[in-house]
Parts: structure tokens; sequence; C-alpha cells
């Protein structure tokens, strides 16, 4: 019973967090192909920039995330490019042993990654608060589409 309440868990979270993404940016940004919606603005121009510096380094180099390529001498880090480390460089050792070369984003992957754990983190709280379930689910779903978190978009 518990493993199947847990798996019922995972699968509203991340049901919800479709539904989250949808609701705020749409579906289309989890095509990693599509850099349209990168080019509204804002800091995602930034990040993906950031990837791409990062994604045309040797695989092996130290440090890890060094970007040699991007500035002069100054031997930058992915990490300040907020190109999201946690992503790059699993996605960079992927895609440097199959050979892909056209335009890839994940930070669509991100932002669905985020709202679904929202919402799951949220329900927890809610339901070790006392909450009955159908009360948490709905609470969580609120709480991942509350203004204060949506504001980073």
């Amino acid at each position: 019973m518990k493993l199947k309440y847990r798996v019922l868990e995972i699968f509203f979270a991340l049901f919800s967090g479709l539904l989250c993404l949808e609701l705020t940016v749409g579906l289309s940004v989890l095509n990693p192909t599509n850099l349209a919606w990168l080019r509204n603005g804002g800091d995602y121009q930034q990040h993906y920039l950031g990837w791409e510096f990062f994604r045309r380094e040797p695989l092996l180099q130290f440090p890890l995330g060094s970007l040699q390529k991007l500035g002069t001498g100054l031997l930058p880090s992915v990490v300040y490019t907020d190109s999201l480390p946690l992503f790059a460089i699993p996605f960079k050792a992927i895609f440097s042993l199959i050979g892909f070369s056209e335009f890839f984003q994940y930070s669509g992957l991100w932002i669905f990654s985020c709202f679904s754990l929202q919402v799951f983190f949220a329900r927890r709280c809610l339901k070790l608060m006392g909450c009955s379930s159908v009360g948490a689910c709905a609470l969580s779903f609120v709480v991942g589409l509350s203004p204060t978190l949506l504001f980073r978009l």
C-alpha cells in the first residue's frame, strides 16, 4: 500500500507540474530544440549562452566547469553563467558521447522540474500539517502557481 501511495504521489506531482507549465509558459518549452522562447529576453538568454560555451569545451578538463573560450584569461566557470551546472555537466557528458551537435536547451526541463518539485514538497508539508488528501492536492497545486514563485519566470 505504501509503494502504491508513493507512486500516486509522484504521478500527481508530475501531472501538476505539467499543468502548471502549460498554464504559465506552455508545453513547447519542453522541446529541447525549441530556442524561440529563449529570445524573448530575460535571464534564460544568459543561461543558454553559458551552456553553449560550456558544451563546446573539452569533456575532461580541470576545473570541471571552466569556460576557457569565454573571456580572455579570466577562466570563468559555468556556475557563474547561471547555466544550471546540475543539468549542464551531465548533458555535456551525454552529448559528447553521442556526438550531438544541434542546438539544445534544457531550461524547459528545469522549469518543469521546479514546478513538479514545488507541488510535491508542498503536498508533503500539507500532509504533515494534517490536511486531508484532497485538500493537500488542491493547496499544493495553488502553491505551484503562487505569484511569488512565478516571479522568477
